[in-house]
């Protein structure tokens, strides 16, 4: 239940209708609580207001390689905090 989607700034327009989707779904009650939406960017990227003003944001410096950039990424607050995934039970 949980999707990672890489590089979403190279395609704005589709991002801009993801946000409209996910802010629709979130209005009518249809989110599932074991969902998890990963969105990886470069943060000078064109990325739509709306949908960043319902995220948490993670900022990493790049480091060297995918293993490293991920495990950067995990070991960062509040990626490592309990208390961030308690809502999900997996």
């Amino acid at each position: 239940r949980w999707v990672y989607l890489p590089n979403v700034h190279l395609e704005p327009a589709w991002l801009a209708r993801l946000g409209l989707m996910l802010e629709s779904k979130a209005e009518r009650h249809e989110k599932h609580p074991d969902f998890r939406l990963w969105l990886m960017a470069d943060p000078r990227g064109p990325l739509p207001p709306r949908l960043l003003e319902r995220s948490i944001k993670v900022a990493c410096e790049a480091p060297m390689g995918l293993k490293a950039s991920l495990l950067t990424a995990i070991q960062t607050d509040p990626l490592n905090d309990e208390m961030f995934f308690g809502a999900c039970p997996q």
